[in-house]
């Protein structure tokens, strides 16, 4: 199984106030992710990190090792608090490592990335982005979340990662690219 996460800013306590995480304390938080990622996540699987683990490299260090330990492979899309360079997360184990990604599962095309994007490679053929970066409470205009796109942010997902099917899920009821073009106009 395939598993998309960002924004987890594991041990900052700021984040608890800015996005009104419900936590009493960073431990808490940190606990409750680890225990949730872990509690889905297993042996053989693929996990997709889109930013922002943690602004501590040994909190990060570790994090991915709780991973790399059980036969998961960690990818990394780098957002803007990652500390680590490209060269350290491959060293740490990491296999792909990048600012933008586009994979293909299932015959889908997705791009990966931090941020939030209008538009992206194949967006006009429903092609799917998966993003992070933005919080609870941060407005976004409406019509830049439009689409096949999705928040992966363990805020809005109980703190839990999103699995390949529930995306696809999520997807399949969510409306065209405002860019769409029908394949029979091509």
């Amino acid at each position: 199984m395939v598993f998309f996460s960002s924004d987890i800013h594991l041990s900052h306590r700021n984040i608890l106030t800015y996005s009104n995480r419900p936590f009493s304390s960073i431990e808490e938080m940190d606990k409750a992710i680890y225990t949730n990622f872990h509690s889905v996540i297993k042996e053989g699987d693929t996990l997709w990190l889109l930013g922002d683990i943690s602004f501590d490299k040994d909190v990060t260090k570790n994090f991915i090792e709780s991973f790399l330990r059980r036969n998961i492979e960690v990818n990394i899309v780098k957002g803007n608090h990652d500390k680590f360079t490209k060269a350290e997360f491959h060293a740490l184990g990491c296999r792909v490592v990048e600012n933008l990604c586009e994979v293909k599962w299932n015959k889908r095309k997705i791009t990966l990335c931090h941020y939030l994007m209008g538009t992206y490679n194949h967006s006009h053929k429903n092609s799917w982005h998966l993003y992070g970066h933005t919080h609870i409470g941060m407005f976004v205009e409406p019509r830049l979340k439009q689409g096949k796109k999705l928040n992966v942010n363990v805020e809005f997902h109980n703190y839990f990662p999103w699995s390949y099917d529930e995306v696809e899920q999520y997807m399949n009821k969510a409306g065209d690219n405002w860019d769409y073009i029908p394949e029979s106009r091509y």
